[in-house]
């Protein structure tokens, strides 16, 4: 993700990813960027599918931000009962308003986004890794176990745009 002084950042996360938000907060900030957090926690979607009313599970975030951070960062599943299948499709309809808005800002390149995951012990479970072998597999695949990753990252940037330009000559209106 790069920053420029005065832009707004919204980061996405949860409680588990803490120690990678402080880092990012603080980078961003000594940039000059503005940062605002959503920080989730354990069960939270659940208990909201549980208990909340109609319109609490029909809000969503209309976050006006010029970038976008989510890190993902996955805890184990909670036992919780099936909720009701009347507030799950009011909740996915709302997140179905949310991806709207998100998915025509990154087409007409007012949202720019960026996408991490955090190693947790369920999404090493999944991977079935342990915690270390998974977190080391996490910081290879983000080019994180070399000396300038953000080399990297600009490199395989530049060769992905020579492929959306040759897409977009192709491109059939």
């Amino acid at each position: 993700m790069y920053l420029k002084p005065g832009e707004l950042v919204y980061v996405r996360s949860n409680t588990l990813a803490e120690p990678l938000i402080k880092s990012f907060y603080k980078e961003a900030v000594c940039r000059g960027a503005h940062v605002e957090v959503e920080l989730g926690f354990e069960g939270q979607e659940e208990f909201l599918l549980q208990s909340g009313q109609e319109e609490q599970l029909k809000r969503i975030n209309q976050n006006s931000t010029e970038l976008y951070l989510l890190i993902r960062a996955p805890y184990m599943p909670m036992n919780m009962p099936e909720p009701d299948a009347e507030k799950v499709k009011l909740r996915t309809k709302a997140q179905a308003e949310f991806s709207e808005i998100y998915f025509k800002r990154l087409g007409d390149g007012s949202l720019k986004r960026s996408l991490c995951q955090y190693p947790t012990e369920f999404g090493a479970k999944q991977a079935e890794m342990s915690l270390e072998e998974y977190t080391q597999f996490i910081l290879k695949a983000c080019f994180l176990d070399r000396e300038l990753p953000a080399e990297h990252w600009k490199t395989l940037s530049n060769i992905q745009q020579k492929y959306l330009d040759v897409l977009e000559l192709l491109w059939i209106r």
